[in-house]
């Protein structure tokens, strides 16, 4: 089409993506359940202390 620039795959992609209704809870439950996956339903972060310890960990490993 002259006169129309060619957009790139990426600029197509994020208008598709951002013309597209976002998903419901229950949407996302019905498609875990079908592909037999879980979501945590609520913030699993560990405290920062538990971070720290599993750094050191990790870290006196590597040096084992």
């Amino acid at each position: 089409m002259p006169g129309k620039p060619i957009e790139s795959a990426e600029e197509w992609g994020r208008r598709q993506a951002a013309s597209a209704p976002s998903w419901s809870d229950a949407k996302w439950q019905r498609i875990c359940a079908i592909l037999r996956i879980n979501i945590a339903t609520s913030n699993t972060k560990s405290s920062p202390s538990d971070d720290q310890a599993d750094d050191e960990s990790q870290s006196g490993a590597k040096a084992a």
